[in-house]
Formats: C-alpha cells, structure tokens, sequence
C-alpha cells in the first residue's frame, strides 16, 4: 500500500502523515536499530560545554608559547618597526593601516590594528603577541566544531553523545596537528589566525542561512589577510554539504515518521538567493588586485613583475606543494618555517621530499577520483557532500599555490594549509555521518583519538623550536642544511646572542656561498670588523664594492656595512670617508641595533680630522640628560668634550 503526504522527522521514520504518533507495527518494523530512550536522548542533546572544552584544550597545549621572542622574519615589521603600529592604538594608527597598501608588501588593516590592540593594553613585550595567537587559534578550533556539528549532526538523529565525542575529536585532529604549530607560535601568523577566524563565523552564519552576516565576515577575513578572496566560494561548498547532506542522513533509514521529536530541517534555501553571491565575489575580486598592487608595489623595493618564475616552474612547485601538504598532513615530517624556492630547473630538495610529494598527489588523485565516481552516481545526497568538500580544499589552497603568482620567498608553507586542512576533518565527519546511527561503530573514535595523541605529543615537541631566532632556523638547517637564509640567521645569532664570532662569520660565509645576498654581505662585514683582525679589512672593503655601498654609503639602510667601512676607514686614518660613513649608518632608516657606538665613532672621526666645531655637538648631544645611551659612551663623551675643551683647536686623536 502506498502512502502520500508524508512528512520527515528527525529519524527516518515514515508514517502516513497524520500527525499523531507512529503506529506500533512501524515502530516495531525498525525494532532495536533506533530504540525510544535513545531517539528521546538524541532529539534533546546539546553540546554547550564542549567548544569550552576544547578551547581549554588547545589554549592550554599552546600556552608555553608565552615565553617566546619575536623571530627576525616578518616579526619586526608587523609590529614594533611598523610606523603606524609600534604605538598602539589610535585613530591615526588605524587611518594608516587601511591606507598603507605597500607596507611588508601585504593590505591587512585588521591584523595590524590587532597587533596595536596587544601594545595598547599589554604593552610591547612578547609573550602577550604570543598569547593572543594562542587565544585565537583555540577560538577557532571551537567555532570549528561547532560548524562541523552544524554541518553533520545537528537537526538529525546523529545529535548523540557518540556523534558529539567523533565531533570534536575530528575537531582536536584539526587543531593539535603539527602543521598548526607555524602560525600559531609565530606572531606573524597572526593573519592566518584571523582570516581563519573570519572565516569560520562567516560559515557558521551561512549554516545559519543569515543574509548580511556572510557579507561583513568575508570583508572581516580579507582584511585580515588576502587570501580571504576564496570566501564565497568555500561558503558555496558549505552551503552545497548543508543542502543535500540532509537528504543522505534521511534516505538512510527504511522508514519515514511524523510527529515523533522535533520537525524536520527546512530544505537549505539556494545559496544565489539569499546570500548575495555577486557582492562577495566583487568584494573577493578587489582583494586580489589590492593583493597584486602590495605585492608589485612593496615599500622600500622598485617595482616587481606579477611572475618572476616561469609558468613551468610555478606549476611543477604548486604539484609537489599540493603533494606535500596532504602528505605531511597524515605523517608530518620536516616541519619548519621558511620553505625555500626551489631551483629554476626542478623544484626538489631530496628524493625522499618527491617520493612525499608523489605519495601525497596519488592521495589526492584517489580523493577526487572516488568523489567525481559518487558525483557520477548520483547516489542520494552523497555526490553533493564528497565533491564539495574536495572543492573546499582546492579553492582554500589555491592562492597560495604561486600559479597566479610568484610572491613571496617560499615555496610553500605549513601556514597555508590552516585553512584547506579543515576540509580533512569534513570529510571524516561526512564518512561517519552517511551511515545510519545504528551502524556506526567506536572504532573510528579510537582509531582518531590514538592519531590525536600521537599529533599532540609532536606538536609539544615541535612548539619549543620557535623560542627565539636561533632556535627556529636551526630546526631549518636540520631539515635543509644549505638553506641561506637559515644560514644568515643563525649566523647573526651566533654572534648577537652567544659572541661566537668565528662561528657566525663562518656562517656568513656559507650563506653568500649558496646565495648572494646584500643584507648577508652587511652582516659579513659587522661582523667582521667587530672581530677586529687587521687581515679582515680587504674582506671589508671588498664586500663594501659588491654591495655598492663603498660609493653610496646612503643605500645602506640598516647602516651595518656603512658602520663596518666607517670603522675598517678610522684604522686607516681616512678621517674624511670615516666621517662620510658614519654619518650615512647614524641616519639609516631601519637600524636593528642603537646606534650609540655609531655616534661616538662620527664624533671621533670629526674630532681627529680636525672638525672640532662638529665634533663637540655630537659629543654634547650624547651627554644630554634626555638622551638614551649606555654609561660608557655617556662617560666617553664627557671625556672627549673635556680633550676639544683643553686642545684650543690644536689637533688631537681619540680613540674609541
């Protein structure tokens, strides 16, 4: 006998639609698979505490970062040598921020006011930029089940204590994996974070069908960071999984009932309807070429072409990343920041990174070829939850592949994948959730719970090699030990912070060996006009020519090499260039170190050259009460300022 007009509960049931109760023979037709008490439990079941829970969680894991430095790579310029930031917060500041498109090569007006927002009311000390990063990435890992419940659980009969633990442990796989660790104990990675975040609410009010909600989140994520432009079209693929993964979870039971717990889920409207598809696609439109202006047009650099490596290389590079990140996402090996271009032939570092990356691209062939075959069956709502999701992670990735582009200086990075990863933990969730309740087994919660502990043991361990400079780009050379940058940085922490000098200029010399560099070569002749060899000074000399700054002392903009000629010019009594150098390293618009020795070596150099006039207001402006320098240049002044007093402009010589 058929029956018409029939409605959908929450449990599969069908009855004849009169609205009262089931008869007894349907409910005796589905007998133990959907039990009364567990049908009440599921209708009723809520997780409020659970994303408290795991914010708790991932906060707590990621808490030691409070102690960490700020690391010499995109840190100092997001924060305290940014111009419109080091202040904190205040209408010009945040003017500023959404009008400097050029800075650091990056529009993020957001993730700027954020950081003024740290030095407002924290102060300018680390551990609060670390803090919040941590603060934020363990928000984002609770919105994120809370989208996946919405997703895959609620309004349905997979709202149980067993769907809820597969939830957020889908949840802790996403955010204690390894590859989370890079934007997070990063500070830089703040934009990650945020964008992520933006994101996040934006999808959840999507889930929610809200109208303008969607619109302010997706400008909210791509002022947080460019690569929110894929916004509309992940909220597409949520809103497709939403639509149609309904449809799956009811046409899984036998039986339709009316009447029996709460009424079914309206039907997910079309997106293109209500969700004002063309405004956020012109909003992500003018983002990328806002993006494709910061990144041609970077301050303090002339300005670049869109493409600075061949098509064949971009492609081949966007391969061997895509293979890398799914690869690393099941077996993370070779963590570390900064992923090195690769050579202008083949973008490979070593057989084992093209055998990972073969690997991963045969995963990825496997997911989109098995997602194309249910698509092609058009088997229930299962096609429209398999291909969207894998769509997801393909709009998420692409801006950071460099197939529209050659930006940056990295290949790839574990960063990029904050985003496009969620999409794992969608499909795990949209596996679970095809089958019926009844069905569903504990294995996969011990099967992910065992990988959860297993991530969060490495992520421990990972974290601590971002305390400060050194120990971050030496997890670099561990992983790449001819990578120059790496080089270059553990060299100038060799000699800051340990005053190993040998060693760092040993490592100077390395880095330069791999690839030429200016500010290296800078950093070369500090260090070794600091060492203060008298075989040193035609290494000095000879890096001053190759840079160009032996003739434009002006073009130094961290006043290393400048300073380096001016000191190797003092030995030769050169008093006139001495002065020249000096003078272009004291006015050096980013100097990284106080420039106090620069200013008693220029007083010198006008002192013994005879300038006496000159030198005595350099000297008189370091013994000012109100000028910040070590005692013992203080004390050097005095001392210089009483020889010009007793000299009467006869000639004399300092040495410092």
């Amino acid at each position: 006998m058929q029956v018409e007009n029939h409605k959908t509960s929450d449990f599969g049931l069908r009855t004849s639609g009169l609205g009262g109760p089931p008869s007894s023979a349907a409910v005796d037709a589905v007998g133990s698979r959907v039990p009364r008490d567990r049908a009440d439990r599921a209708v009723s079941m809520k997780p409020p505490l659970l994303p408290l829970v795991l914010f708790l969680i991932v906060f707590l894991v990621y808490s030691q970062v409070h102690s960490f430095e700020f690391l010499r790579f995109d840190d100092h310029d997001y924060t305290f040598l940014c111009p419109f930031v080091k202040d904190g917060l205040s209408w010009a500041n945040i003017k500023a921020a959404f009008a400097s498109f050029r800075h650091a090569a990056i529009w993020m007006p957001l993730t700027y006011i954020s950081y003024m927002a740290d030095i407002s009311f924290f102060g300018p000390g680390m551990g609060a930029h670390h803090l919040v990063n941590a603060a934020i990435h363990a928000a984002n890992s609770a919105l994120f089940y809370l989208l996946l419940w919405r997703m895959f659980c609620r309004g349905s009969d997979r709202a149980t204590p067993t769907y809820s633990l597969f939830t957020i442990t889908c949840s802790l796989l996403w955010a204690l994996h390894p590859m989370r660790v890079e934007p997070v104990a990063w500070i830089a990675g703040r934009k990650e974070l945020l964008c992520a975040f933006f994101t996040l609410l934006g999808l959840l009010s999507v889930v929610a069908r809200r109208k303008i909600v969607p619109v302010v989140c997706c400008v909210a994520a791509c002022m947080s960071k460019p690569t929110g432009m894929c916004f509309p079209f992940l909220a597409m693929c949520v809103a497709a999984v939403v639509r149609y993964g309904s449809e799956l979870r009811t046409s899984d039971s036998g039986l339709r009932t009316s009447g029996l717990g709460d009424s079914p889920p309206k039907p997910f409207p079309q997106l293109f309807t209500i969700h004002y598809p063309l405004l956020l696609v012109l909003i992500a439109a003018a983002t990328g070429l806002i993006a494709v202006y910061s990144q041609t047009h970077a301050e303090g650099y002339d300005v670049r072409t869109l493409f600075t490596a061949p098509f064949s290389v971009r492609a081949l590079n966007a391969l061997k990343s895509l293979g890398l990140y799914i690869f690393k996402s099941i077996i993370p090996f070779d963590l570390h920041i900064d992923c090195r271009w690769p050579t202008p032939n083949l973008p490979a570092d070593g057989w084992g990174t093209i055998l990972a990356a073969i690997a991963g691209l045969a995963l990825i062939g496997l997911w989109t070829a098995t997602s194309l075959r249910i698509a092609a069956n058009r088997n229930g709502g299962r096609g429209a939850t398999a291909l969207p999701l894998l769509l997801f992670f393909f709009f998420a990735i692409a801006p950071t592949l460099g197939i529209f582009g050659s930006f940056g200086r990295e290949a790839r990075a574990d960063r990029f994948m904050y985003i496009p990863s969620m999409a794992i933990s969608m499909v795990l969730m949209a596996a679970v959730s095809s089958k019926p309740p009844y069905r569903f087994s504990q294995l996969p919660i011990l099967i992910l719970s065992s990988l959860v502990v297993i991530y969060s043991i490495c992520t421990f361990r990972l974290i601590p090699t971002f305390r400060n400079d050194y120990t971050a780009f030496s997890r670099v050379l561990a992983c790449d030990p001819v990578h120059p940058r790496a080089l270059s940085h553990v060299a100038s922490e060799e000699c800051a912070r340990f005053k190993n000098l040998d060693a760092g200029i040993g490592h100077f010399r390395d880095s330069l060996a791999c690839e030429w560099n200016r500010d290296t070569a800078c950093q070369l002749a500090f260090a070794l006009v600091t060492r203060g060899r008298n075989e040193d000074i035609s290494d000095i000399r000879a890096l001053g020519e190759s840079t160009g700054i032996a003739k434009k002392p002006e073009s130094d903009s961290k006043g290393l090499m400048a300073e380096a000629l001016g000191m190797a010019a003092l030995k030769d009594r050169r008093w006139r260039d001495a002065t020249i150098f000096f003078a272009a390293a004291v006015r050096a618009p980013a100097r990284l170190y106080p420039a106090d020795d620069a200013y008693v070596r220029l007083g010198v150099a006008l002192a013994n050259g005879g300038r006496h006039k000159e030198a005595e207001q350099v000297f008189a402006a370091l013994v000012h009460p109100k000028t910040k320098v070590r005692e013992s240049v203080r004390a050097f002044a005095e001392r210089a300022l009483e020889q010009l007093a007793s000299s009467n402009g006869g000639r004399i010589m300092l040495f410092y």
